[in-house]
């Protein structure tokens, strides 16, 4: 069996944790097995060892990624020590492992945009309702579960459900082009016979991971500029350039901080960090 499969059946369900958290800590988790299972031929997840941990952080740094993301390995790899009870084989800390996420926090992406409608259009050859959300999240700044179900509207504009930490916020709707766009999505939905975007053979996490699997295999990754996340910051740049104050911004995107927007916007002289 894999080693993923059995980490999966070691660690059961996080029932505390809310859906898109579960569907994060479980890629997390399966994505790491599968490092270690390619670098060592490991076949039992019980015989996980220090030398593994280091080999796969040497392994991803080799690849160039991110602290944020070596962080987000090393949170699985810990959660799979304790489930084997060896807490011991992982360094207590990030720094501890070469690992700092001073600096890496800031990043502000410029998105391919042209990349993304070629993916987008994609998207929309293998099913209507990932072309759709893929829509919504260039045009409203989305995430990737707010693009699924944020289907109605108000006077204010679109009201988004499933944000981050339950924050309500609606989004006005200005452009001829968002206008359109919600118009088509709850064409589809109406046709459909559904209540969002979300298959109504599918569970909410089930179709995130449809929508990840989809994105990952027609290449939109972060390397590329042209991941889910990219267009979000495509959105909050472009508010920025009509003026958008930095609090309304924050207030769009649904952050409940208005620093956070430093993530997603460059200051004044700021050099673009790509992923």
């Amino acid at each position: 069996m894999d080693l993923k499969y059995q980490a999966a059946k070691l660690l059961g369900k996080n029932r505390r944790a809310g859906v898109l958290t579960q569907y994060k800590n479980e890629g997390q988790v399966r994505r790491f097995c599968d490092l270690v299972q390619e670098l060592y031929g490991l076949q039992n997840i019980r015989h996980l060892k220090t030398k593994h941990i280091l080999g796969a952080v040497k392994e991803l740094k080799a690849q160039g990624l991110g602290s944020s993301t070596l962080a987000s390995y090393m949170s699985a790899a810990r959660r799979i020590a304790e489930g084997i009870g060896k807490q011991n084989i992982v360094p207590r800390t990030n720094k501890e492992l070469g690992i700092s996420r001073a600096g890496d926090r800031l990043k502000p992406v410029t998105a391919d945009m042209e990349a993304i409608h070629n993916l987008t259009a994609q998207l929309f050859e293998k099913a209507e309702w990932l072309g759709l959300a893929a829509e919504m999240r260039i045009e409203f700044g989305l995430r990737a579960k707010e693009s699924l179900l944020s289907v109605e509207v108000c006077e204010e504009g679109l009201i988004v459900r499933g944000s981050k930490g339950g924050r309500p916020r609606t989004i006005p709707i200005r452009k001829d082009a968002q206008r359109d766009l919600v118009k088509r999505v709850r064409s589809h939905i109406q046709r459909e016979g559904k209540a969002s975007l979300i298959p109504p053979d599918l569970t909410l996490k089930q179709a995130l991971r449809k929508q990840a699997n989809a994105l990952h295999r027609i290449g939109a990754t972060k390397k590329n500029r042209a991941h889910a996340h990219a267009s979000r910051h495509e959105y909050a740049q472009r508010l920025a350039e009509a003026g958008t104050s930095r609090a309304d911004i924050s207030q769009a995107l649904g952050h409940g901080r208005e620093e956070v927007v430093s993530h997603y916007i460059k200051k004044k002289g700021q050099v673009t960090l790509d992923p």
